[in-house]
């Protein structure tokens, strides 16, 4: 009876280190998985990105640790604006909590339309476009992705999704408006390293990039090149 349970507990402690193996391949794979921003964006863990050209002083392509990007968090299938600061570059954001960074953004937001408005206060700005008001609201939007297809209509050439601006504006009408910046999703970025931080996602192959955080490079992101039903199709 008692060898039977020294046995047994063997075999019991054996199947649970398979199983806590087996259980850690599998969290591994699925870590390293690419996968397409939509489902990044649908997920309910808040995610931060960063939008910005790329550096075009040099054939790489990459974002510089001196640029000061926009700043979205995305999460549940809608992504919230904050704007870009000069105070918040890679260099710095690199160094920061997701937290900070929000925490951080809402405070440069506001001062910085205040800073804005206060340059064109009591002179008449009913013909300027684009000029602050003074009020930074950064607010959550659904994304809705555009696709453009080939000019046969055969797939998908590229992806991206707009956000308003944080910060209202006035239009030539003197109505009140938020400017729109797209976000591209067209291909792989690669990767940039700020500060031992590692970044990858998305670039339009040209002059842009859309790119979050990650824990190492074995995290790839794809573009998500085919209809589903989050998407508008635009022909070429």
């Amino acid at each position: 009876m008692k060898r039977s349970l020294v046995i047994s507990v063997g075999i019991l402690i054996s199947i649970m280190l398979t199983g806590c193996v087996s259980s850690h391949k599998d969290k591994k794979i699925t870590e390293n998985t690419p996968k397409t921003f939509r489902q990044v964006a649908n997920s309910e863990k808040q995610t931060i990105w960063y939008s910005d050209n790329v550096n075009e002083d040099d054939d790489t392509g990459k974002l510089s640790i001196d640029d000061a990007p926009s700043i979205v968090a995305v999460k549940d299938g809608k992504a919230i604006n904050y704007g870009s600061f000069s105070s918040l570059t890679f260099k710095k954001l690199s160094k920061m909590s997701d937290s900070q960074i929000i925490k951080t953004a809402k405070i440069e937001g506001k001062k910085q339309a205040l800073h804005d408005a206060k340059e064109y206060e009591g002179e008449d700005i009913s013909n300027l476009v684009g000029i602050t008001t003074g009020v930074y609201r950064p607010k959550a939007e659904k994304i809705k992705y555009v696709g453009r297809m080939d000019s046969n209509g055969n797939y998908i050439k590229d992806i991206y999704f707009s956000l308003h601006s944080p910060e209202q504006t006035i239009s030539k009408h003197g109505k009140e408006f938020k400017l729109e910046e797209s976000n591209d999703l067209t291909a792989n970025y690669g990767y940039s390293v700020f500060n031992g931080k590692v970044y990858t996602g998305f670039t339009d192959n040209d002059k842009f990039a859309f790119v979050t955080r990650v824990p190492s490079k074995d995290v790839k992101f794809n573009p998500d090149l085919k209809k589903h039903k989050d998407i508008t199709i635009e022909q070429s």
